[in-house]
């Protein structure tokens, strides 16, 4: 485990641009699958209250919420990529 995190730092440290991209992800594969059912939920409820129907706002919903999805998908394949090269 300590040489992984040597092999991160030392790659960081020379500017891969993998590794740093890697990093920021990171935080984005953590957070972005919570927020997914929280997007949808608040679409369907502004469209149920406003405009008593599932329209726009629904879908605005579901778009973000599969986009936060597909982000922490990536970022996590990003994770395992680097692992297995490091």
């Amino acid at each position: 485990m300590a040489l992984q995190k040597v092999a991160i730092a030392k790659a960081c440290e020379s500017g891969d641009k993998t590794t740093l991209t890697r990093n920021r992800m990171q935080v984005l594969s953590l957070f972005c699958p919570n927020l997914f059912f929280p997007s949808v939920l608040i679409g369907i409820l502004v469209d149920l209250l406003i405009f008593s129907s599932i329209k726009t706002f629904s879908k605005i919903g579901i778009a973000v919420g599969v986009f936060l999805i597909l982000t922490g998908f990536i970022a996590t394949l990003l994770t395992i990529a680097f692992v297995l090269v490091v």
